[in-house]
């Protein structure tokens, strides 16, 4: 039985990095290297990275456990009309389940003023692409990201109006 939950505490943050390391260094090295996975894991996925981005930028963050097993996160920043969804990841075994929609969905449902929900995807990720699309979203733009330490981000920028009462 899955259970998601909001991610507040510091023991919860630790327990999301530690999900995000294990996924990110599964999924990510064949896409954008080994050492840019392991720069992105330690500046953006680390426990200090997600507490400021839940106590200084706006973020919230939410976890999917199966039982005593943490499976799934996503990380959304609410804007004024829009909800920018920063990170969607789902362990191995566990993708193509509906999780990744379902936490999708929730985080539309926390901020009802959106009227489109947009994220960034790398470009040679065609599973998480073909998946967006299938949800509705459509490529809008193509996005470069210097990200320090001579690392880009290569993506396109997907979205899709969010509509009330409708399935993602």
């Amino acid at each position: 039985m899955f259970e998601t939950i909001r991610v507040i505490s510091h023991h919860e943050i630790n327990r999301l990095s530690a999900l995000a390391a294990d996924i990110w260094t599964e999924y990510y090295p064949p896409l954008i290297g080994a050492e840019q996975t392991a720069y992105m894991v330690k500046n953006f996925q680390s426990p200090e990275a997600i507490a400021d981005d839940i106590h200084n930028k706006g973020f919230f963050y939410n976890m999917t456990m199966d039982g005593e097993h943490d499976v799934a996160y996503c990380g959304a920043l609410p804007e004024a009309d829009s909800l920018f969804i920063s990170k969607v990841y789902v362990r191995a075994e566990y993708r193509k389940k509906g999780i990744a929609r379902f936490l999708l969905r929730r985080a539309a449902d926390e901020h009802p003023k959106a009227k489109r929900i947009w994220l960034t995807v790398n470009k040679g990720n065609q599973t998480a692409i073909e998946s967006y699309k299938r949800m509705g979203f459509t490529i809008e733009d193509e996005v470069v990201t210097d990200i320090g330490e001579g690392f880009f981000m290569d993506d396109y920028r997907m979205s899709r109006p969010v509509i009330y009462g409708m399935d993602l």
